[in-house]
């Protein structure tokens, strides 16, 4: 439960943070926080799911239940999205990819 909780506070100090531009053109932002973030939700998730489990067979109430639900519903909803985010960036990198071939193919017209 801190893990989760750590994870959500990187968030929200990511956001609340913000980035800028420098002068000379430098993104600034704090980009450690996200991947700590993801780290830190991914091992609440995991613990959660794996205390539930474990209660889930040692004297289950409806609490032990509800919890192990929600967990595994997290758990399944995280691997969606990631799925869905690196089938989206893979397809983006490939129109990219597919766009600068064309582009260099073209011969320009010197008139």
């Amino acid at each position: 439960l801190t893990s989760f909780a750590l994870g959500v506070i990187c968030f929200l100090s990511y956001a609340a943070i913000g980035s800028k531009i420098s002068a000379d053109g430098t993104l600034i932002e704090p980009f450690g926080l996200i991947p700590i973030g993801f780290i830190l939700l991914t091992i609440g998730l995991i613990s959660t799911f794996a205390s539930s489990f474990w209660f889930l067979f040692h004297k289950p109430n409806k609490f032990d239940k509800w919890i192990f639900a929600a967990s595994l519903t997290l758990i399944i909803l995280f691997v969606l999205y990631f799925i869905a985010s690196i089938s989206y960036l893979s397809e983006r990198a490939q129109n990219e990819i597919s766009n600068s071939k064309t582009s260099s193919n073209e011969i320009p017209n010197s008139n």
